[in-house]
């Protein structure tokens, strides 16, 4: 994944074009595992994975990279709003329970976005960036996407809502101030 990173970032910068990384965590699956059983936890991951991937399009790239946690290399994004509406239909998927076993399992997911190159300049800062983004996602509450800009913030998009609430929220665990809520269509 380091190797395939750096080659994208550097089609990027020599075509001029935007790449995004998506940083995700399965909020809840410790619970899963340790209530129900390895096995049970096992097939959770195996479902998680598919619904992330049943939301990538066709060049996106996706690597499980700990025990609960995946990234999302996105080669071509656009715009930050591409980048967030996909991580929206991945915040959407998880919402839907997962049945194994006949246990139904609810999890949800806190994703990270960051920007290459308007907030990070190198694959090292592209994955830091969207691993804190993700960070403050869960310590806002879980269940939400942050994108992080390159002043060191985060601008939290709170949930998925027909007009999200956008807060300013410092990865460094400041308070939150919060900005006036406007639209966002994903």
């Amino acid at each position: 994944m380091n190797r395939m990173l750096e080659s994208c970032l550097d089609d990027a910068n020599e075509e001029r074009r935007q790449t995004a990384m998506l940083y995700i965590d399965l909020d809840g699956f410790k619970q899963i595992k340790d209530r129900r059983s390895h096995k049970v936890g096992d097939l959770f991951l195996c479902e998680a994975a598919t619904r992330i991937s049943q939301c990538l399009r066709g060049n996106d790239v996706a690597a499980r990279i700990g025990e609960d946690e995946f990234t999302i290399l996105l080669p071509e994004c656009a715009s930050e709003k591409e980048a967030i509406g996909l991580a929206n239909r991945i915040l959407r998927s998880a919402r839907e329970p997962v049945v194994i076993d006949g246990h139904r399992l609810s999890y949800s997911t806190s994703i990270g976005v960051s920007m290459f190159p308007q907030m990070a300049a190198s694959a090292e800062l592209l994955v830091r960036s969207a691993d804190e983004a993700m960070y403050a996602a869960k310590m806002s509450g879980k269940d939400r996407v942050c994108l992080a800009p390159s002043g060191g913030g985060a601008l939290l998009l709170a949930g998925e809502y027909e007009m999200p609430v956008l807060t300013f929220c410092s990865i460094g665990g400041m308070a939150p101030g919060v900005m006036a809520p406007q639209p966002y269509a994903c």
